[in-house]
C-alpha cells in the first residue's frame, strides 16, 4: 500500500496536480530511501527540462542510459551520489548497475502506465459543482455562460463542454445567462423537464426532493421538454414561469400495483422589475409573495443550513409576503412571526416552530 501510493504521489507530480501536503507526503516518504529519492529527481528534471524518459531503444547499451541518466541530474541539489560506472570497476558493480536499471526502467514504465490512465479517467470525469446550504457561487462555464448556483445545488457538465455540446445536469436552482451558439443548443437537465435554450437569460429551480420544479424566462427564449411527455414542447417567452407538478395518486389498498406519478404544467406571468422574485437570490435577497409556511421553511432551510421542526396544534394558514436582504434568520423569523402568527425557538443547529 505504501509503494502504490508513493506511485500515485509521482504520477501527480508528474501531471502537475500535487499539492503542498502531497508534496510533504511525497518528501517524507523519500526520506532514508536511496531509490525513491533518485526517482523523485528524475521526476523533477522531467519537469524542468523535459526530459524524454521513454524506455531506451534495444540498440543503447543499459549502462550507457544509466550513465546519460546521471549526467542530467548530477548538478540536482536535492540528490548530489550517482551511480559511476568506469572500466576498472564494471565488474564489481555489473550486477548492482542492472539492478538500478531495471528498477528505473519499470518504474519509469509503470509511471508512464499509470500517468496514461490517470489523465483518461481526468478527460472523462465531469465537472461537478456542489454548493453546501447556506452558500451561493457564480461560474462561467467553457462556452463563455456564466451561471450563479444557489444553495445546496448539484451542477454537472462533461469536459467536451463547449466543443461537442452544452448540456447541464442540475439538482437544485441556478440562474443562466447564456451564451448565443446556433450550431450547439444549451440544454439543462432536471428530474421533471429538459429546457433547450440558444442564447438567453432563465432561472430553474428543481431540487429532486421537491414536487414541484420552475423554470422562469428572464429574457430570450427557451422550449421545455416534459420528462413524461417528450414529444410535448413548451415554449416560453419573457416573463413566463413554468410551474412543474409531481402529483402521486393515491394508493386505495397497499397490495395495489404501483401507479406512475402524474406531471401536471401551468405557465403563469411574474413581474420583471429591481426585485424579482425569481432572481432576488442572485443578489442575496430573499423575498416572499404570498407564500405558505410550508412553501417558506424548505427555502430558510437551505438559505441559513438549518433544520427546521414544526409543531403545531392548530397550523397557521396565513399567506406570508416579506422581502429580506441579508438579514439574521432570527430577523426574518421575527418578521415573520407577526404575519403568520406562530412562536419559534432557535437552537444551535435547529429551529422550533409552534
Amino acid at each position: 500500500m505504501n509503494n502504490q501510493r508513493f506511485l500515485e504521489l509521482l504520477v501527480k507530480k508528474l501531471s502537475k496536480s500535487l499539492t503542498l501536503p502531497e508534496h510533504k507526503e511525497l518528501q517524507e516518504m523519500a526520506d532514508n530511501d536511496i531509490y525513491r529519492q533518485r526517482l523523485i529527481v528524475l521526476i523533477t528534471h522531467i519537469l524542468e527540462t523535459e526530459v524524454n524518459i521513454a524506455v531506451p531503444d534495444k540498440s543503447l547499451n543499459i549502462l550507457e542510459h544509466i550513465e546519460n541518466i546521471n549526467k542530467k541530474i548530477s548538478n540536482s541539489e536535492q540528490y548530489h551520489s550517482k551511480v559511476v560506472i568506469s572500466e576498472k570497476k564494471r565488474n564489481r558493480t555489473l550486477t548492482y548497475t542492472f539492478i538500478i536499471a531495471a528498477s528505473l526502467l519499470f518504474l519509469v514504465s509503470t509511471l508512464s502506465f499509470y500517468l496514461f490512465f490517470y489523465r483518461k479517467s481526468s478527460e472523462n470525469s465531469p465537472n461537478l459543482v456542489i454548493t453546501k446550504k447556506a452558500s451561493r457561487t457564480n461560474i462561467t462555464l467553457p462556452d463563455g455562460s456564466n451561471v450563479w448556483i444557489n444553495s445546496d445545488t448539484k451542477l454537472k457538465y462533461g469536459n467536451d463542454f463547449g466543443n461537442k455540446s452544452r448540456e447541464i445536469f442540475l439538482n437544485g436552482e441556478a440562474y443562466f445567462e447564456v451564451v448565443k451558439n446556433t450550431n450547439l443548443p444549451f440544454i439543462v437537465h432536471t428530474k421533471l423537464m429538459d429546457i433547450r435554450v440558444l442564447g438567453t437569460g432563465f432561472n430553474v429551480k428543481a431540487y429532486e426532493e421537491d414536487n414541484v420544479s420552475y423554470t422562469s424566462l428572464i429574457h430570450g427564449s427557451i422550449q421545455v421538454t416534459l420528462n413524461n411527455k417528450s414529444k410535448d414542447r413548451i415554449i416560453l417567452e419573457p416573463n413566463d414561469k413554468l410551474t412543474v407538478r409531481k402529483e402521486t395518486p393515491p394508493s386505495v389498498q397497499k397490495q395495489e400495483q404501483k401507479i406512475k406519478n402524474k406531471i401536471t404544467y401551468s405557465v403563469s406571468l411574474f413581474q420583471n422589475g429591481e426585485d424579482n422574485l425569481e432572481t432576488a437570490w442572485v443578489s442575496d435577497k430573499l423575498i416572499f409573495k404570498n407564500e405558505s409556511l410550508d412553501e417558506i421553511i424548505p427555502v430558510l432551510e437551505r438559505w441559513y443550513n438549518i433544520q427546521i421542526i414544526t409543531s403545531f396544534q392548530n397550523k397557521p394558514i396565513t399567506k406570508v409576503t416579506g422581502t429580506f436582504d441579508n438579514d439574521s434568520l432570527d430577523d426574518v423569523l421575527r418578521s415573520l412571526q407577526l404575519s403568520a402568527g406562530f412562536n419559534y425557538k432557535i437552537y444551535k443547529d435547529s429551529v422550533l416552530i409552534y
